[in-house]
């Protein structure tokens, strides 16, 4: 779901602690889960999908913010505020914009967050 809506997303902003992400992107992306396709897997089918989302924006100069939603207590405002049908989940929001300043990349190296063989392990 795409909001554009500057007063839909002024009120996105009251509603959720991360509020002016929501309320000062002129775009928000909320994805939604259908929990009867996949019972075991739809919070992971999504969450791939929200990540391959925000990996294709940047390319284009954008940067996004994702902004949890399920199991919030800010979940039940969020769906009445955008009509969402009782059978799905919001699973989060994702916030677009330029961003404010240049990103710098991880301050730890790839090697420094992998576990090998068990986890706190730093070689094989």
């Amino acid at each position: 779901m795409i909001i554009r809506n500057s007063e839909i997303l002024r009120r996105l902003g009251e509603i959720h602690h991360a509020g002016p992400f929501m309320s000062d992107s002129p775009v928000e992306a909320v994805f939604l889960a259908d929990p009867s396709r996949s019972l075991l897997c739809y919070h992971g089918d999504v969450a791939i999908a929200t990540q391959n989302f925000m990996l294709a924006a940047y390319p284009l100069g954008f940067g996004a913010c994702w902004i949890g939603v399920t199991n919030t207590e800010y979940e039940q405002a969020i769906r009445k505020l955008l009509a969402v049908p009782g059978n799905l989940v919001v699973l989060c929001a994702i916030s677009i914009r330029y961003p404010d300043e240049q990103a710098t990349g991880s301050k730890r190296s790839p090697v420094e967050m992998t576990h090998w063989g068990r986890y706190g392990a730093t070689t094989d």
